[in-house]
């Protein structure tokens, strides 16, 4: 993705020029409010499914931090905390929003996700809508069209609004 490890800082409708190709966002539907029309093709692969912390426009998110206004269209394969856009966002204080998701992403460990895939402690995602396809593989758990798993530490609760899976979700061991 764009960002591998992100603590603290502000990501919207934006990219560095990294390896990806950016195209035309007519084929990725996003609601009106993403003002900036940002789009990217990205494809992130590993024959041997190693990568952990793999997202189409960050790999980790920790506190302190937004992300929005991105609409990514993602072919993945990695490990585990995969997501079409954030592969983990875990922390205090962070917002993922206005995030748009299309292509494939498949993981074959745990935590895969169209959007993101794990959210914990304070992490509030909104206003997102993954079109992806999720894909676990032959060996992969804890999936979803949206999120993969969301968890509650420390009287901290993750919390998810306003989000839509339209992509289909393959069963794992399939």
């Amino acid at each position: 993705g764009v960002v591998g490890y992100m603590n603290g800082g502000y990501l919207s409708g934006g990219a560095a020029n990294f390896d990806f190709e950016v195209s035309g966002c007519s084929n990725i539907p996003s609601f009106s409010d993403v003002a900036t029309g940002f789009c990217s093709t990205i494809k992130i692969e590993s024959s041997s499914y190693d990568p952990t912390y793999a997202g189409g426009i960050a790999g980790f998110v920790a506190s302190n931090s937004e992300v929005c206004g991105i609409a990514s269209s993602v072919q993945i394969k990695a490990s585990s905390q995969v997501g079409g856009a954030v592969g983990a966002a875990i922390g205090e204080n962070i917002a993922l929003r206005n995030i748009f998701t299309s292509g494939n992403v498949t993981g074959s460990g745990l935590e895969i996700g169209g959007v993101v895939g794990r959210i914990e402690n304070g992490v509030t995602l909104y206003n997102s809508i993954n079109y992806a396809t999720v894909d676990c593989g032959t060996t992969g758990a804890e999936i979803g069209g949206v999120v993969g798993y969301s968890k509650y530490i420390d009287k901290i609760m993750p919390h998810i609004y306003y989000c839509v899976n339209t992509g289909s979700v393959k069963s794992c061991n399939a």
